[in-house]
């Protein structure tokens, strides 16, 4: 699993604004992810890419496909910090829409080669993390207060991020579990059927291309190639008797989020390649 770390190893360094010189490419080497699959309003998403040239998924429902990332790195080339993104997924151009199944996205995700993530909106809890982002990758981070707490004796990971002028931006708390609930493995199946989830079993490293969002550090939608794999891997349906998510702000609220999944990684380890354009212009 270690052997892209080899393959893109931290052989640069940058020199952010504020003077600190940072490796380069980015790596995490451990911590906990949460991703949290689902839908927003369409009309909302339309707005959030009305400056961008790209187009969102939809579902057959009419919906946009979204998702939401609560991080807790606790080893990373830049130190430990924490991290929520809210991502749209994306394509370059019009495509038909995907079945509004609960597990759609990561059928979309893995195995449809021309789908993109866009990182719409992103908060980190490290001043040197959000520099680095906005300078060198392009993406609009903000500094937020984060906190993040694992109970495995309470089954539960609670989360609340925090913005010092706006308040609360994501509270609430996700139930942590210790295995692959059978009952969301057989609707995986019969979702995505037996051989794509034995191609998503075996899959070592989840490689997603990220799009940025046209501004003053980078002039075009660019693609950054990642990677992640994680140290154990459980996904489930969404389950509001148990799970719980409050956005703070009325913006956010207006996307009328749905989530439809939780992937819970533990172990994490990730990689984030330099932005790349791909129409080769002069960056």
């Amino acid at each position: 699993m270690d052997d892209l770390f080899s393959k893109y190893p931290l052989d640069s360094d940058r020199v952010l604004s504020n003077g600190i010189r940072v490796p380069f490419p980015y790596h995490i080497t451990d911590g906990r992810i949460l991703f949290i699959g689902g839908t927003a309003d369409l009309a909302a998403a339309k707005t959030a890419l009305q400056s961008e040239s790209l187009v969102p998924l939809v579902n057959a429902a009419g919906r946009a496909l979204m998702g939401l990332w609560l991080c807790d790195f606790t080893q990373a080339s830049l130190g430990p910090h924490r991290e929520l993104q809210f991502s749209l997924f994306v394509t370059r151009q019009p495509e038909p829409p995907i079945p509004a199944q609960t597990f759609s996205l990561l059928d979309a995700l893995l195995f449809h080669p021309s789908i993109r993530m866009f990182c719409w909106r992103l908060w980190n809890d490290a001043e040197n993390v959000v520099l680095y982002n906005r300078e060198l990758l392009g993406l609009d981070a903000r500094l937020a207060a984060a906190d993040f707490t694992h109970a495995p004796e309470k089954q539960q990971t609670a989360f609340n991020f925090t913005d010092s002028e706006q308040g609360t931006i994501l509270e609430g708390h996700i139930r942590a579990d210790q295995r692959q609930p059978l009952g969301d493995a057989l609707r995986m199946v019969q979702q995505l059927g037996f051989r794509k989830l034995m191609q998503m079993n075996a899959i070592d490293w989840v490689s997603v291309k990220v799009i940025n969002p046209i501004s003053d550090a980078f002039a075009f939608n660019g693609e950054a190639q990642t990677y992640a794999a994680g140290e154990r891997i459980i996904v489930r349906q969404y389950d509001p008797g148990v799970d719980r998510l409050v956005f703070g702000q009325p913006s956010d609220q207006r996307l009328n989020f749905r989530p439809d999944f939780v992937y819970q990684v533990s172990g994490c380890k990730f990689i984030y390649l330099n932005v790349t354009d791909p129409a080769n212009r002069n960056s």
